[in-house]
């Protein structure tokens, strides 16, 4: 009998099959219970509108690429279908001595037509023990690392233009939210990375997820000119690293090779919230463990008084303005252990209004001594307007 259903819920996850890797997808209506082994019972018996599509996936299957089941939704007929999900990541213990993430990805797609699978594609499981529903238990392989020297640009004004800019740098640090996934696929095309910039440390009333954070964990607003709308976050706030965790999980569905997460340094700044040096440490170190569990790399974002106790556990470094402050040595264990620390200055200072002729201009008189000693200390260092736009001067 063909699978029909007006409502059901897919998950794709990663299995193997005779030592391969796949993507397999079940489907299973929404009315039904959630498919997993309960009691000695298997999912065949309970089950029996499951089934299984599997397709041999790409060649690093654990990259979350989503082609199977997005390809497949979108070729359903109805335009007023909705199909939402993302990362889902647990932990299951006694594999071996260390648990190890099991990943999958959980969508739930909801439509007024029925959909008919043909017999031909349905191929339900006859799980008789617990060894047989294993999921591909698989140790994380060590997260991209740049190198120092790596080039770089720093894009969150507006959406990166794909011009023909993109081929100066190897790296581009953009907008989490503002750069769709078509970009960073392009951009991987032409052969660079992405970095996805978010604040990790704040709330920004203009974000789509602004209206998930507890008024309890919001402090005082940023000081200066240009933080209008945001403040300060409690980061040992449950609630608040549930959305983060929501995020690092958009930048994976993304295809983001890692993570920028601003503002983990209200320790140092008059956040209202008691924020320490400690727990600052405790949060980095935890957003280093999700950004790894979903095979993303995580830079620390200045922050450098908590360098020698967070250096080992993340791949790189953002630092604004070290040269301007003389925080330089503060960097250099990152350069010492083979990793990039990408450097901006900012010459025109403050001026959320400076124009790049203006900048190129202003940057004549400065760029010997700021980029010259970012460049001696083996930083990456870059000449940028405030405003973050596409512009860029590299030392």
């Amino acid at each position: 009998m063909p699978l029909e259903a007006c409502n059901f819920r897919c998950e794709a996850s990663v299995v193997k099959v005779h030592g391969e890797p796949e993507y397999v997808v079940e489907f299973w209506p929404l009315a039904s219970p959630e498919p997993h082994t309960q009691g000695g019972n298997t999912w065949g018996e309970h089950y029996p509108l499951l089934f299984y599509l599997a397709k041999r996936a790409a060649p690093d299957p654990t990259r979350g690429d989503s082609h199977v089941v997005q390809e497949l939704l979108n070729s359903l007929p109805d335009p007023n279908s909705s199909v939402s999900g993302g990362w889902l990541f647990e932990y299951r213990p006694g594999y071996s001595r260390a648990d190890h993430p099991v990943k999958s990805r959980r969508w739930s797609y909801r439509s007024a037509h029925r959909i008919t699978v043909p017999s031909g594609q349905q191929k339900v499981e006859d799980c008789t023990s617990s060894a047989s529903t294993d999921l591909a238990i698989k140790q994380q392989d060590d997260p991209w690392q740049p190198p120092p020297g790596t080039t770089w640009n720093y894009v969150l004004h507006h959406p990166v233009k794909l011009d023909h800019t993109i081929e100066q740098s190897q790296v581009w640090i953009v907008d989490l939210f503002d750069t769709p996934a078509t970009s960073v696929a392009e951009l991987h095309r032409r052969g660079r990375k992405v970095i996805a910039y978010l604040s990790a440390g704040t709330r920004e009333d203009w974000r789509p997820d602004a209206p998930l954070f507890p008024p309890s964990d919001l402090g005082r607003p940023l000081d200066g000119d240009g933080w209008a709308g945001e403040r300060w976050a409690r980061t040992g706030s449950p609630a608040v690293r549930a959305v983060m965790r929501a995020r690092l999980d958009l930048a994976a569905a993304k295809g983001f090779d890692g993570v920028d997460p601003d503002n983990v340094d209200g320790y140092d700044n008059e956040s209202g919230l008691g924020l320490t040096r400690d727990g600052a440490v405790d949060y980095v170190l935890w957003l280093a463990r999700e950004a790894r569990a979903r095979g993303l790399s995580v830079g620390l974002k200045n922050a450098g008084d908590i360098v020698p106790r967070v250096v080992d556990h993340v791949q790189f470094c953002v630092n604004e303005q070290a040269v301007q402050y003389g925080d330089e040595e503060q960097f250099l264990p990152f350069v010492r252990q083979g990793k990039a620390v990408f450097h901006v200055e900012y010459p025109k200072g403050e001026d959320p209004d400076s124009e790049r002729q203006n900048n190129e201009k202003e940057v004549k008189g400065r760029k010997r001594d700021k980029c010259m000693r970012g460049r001696q200390h083996g930083f990456s260092t870059i000449i940028k307007n405030v405003r973050l736009d596409q512009w860029v001067q590299m030392s």
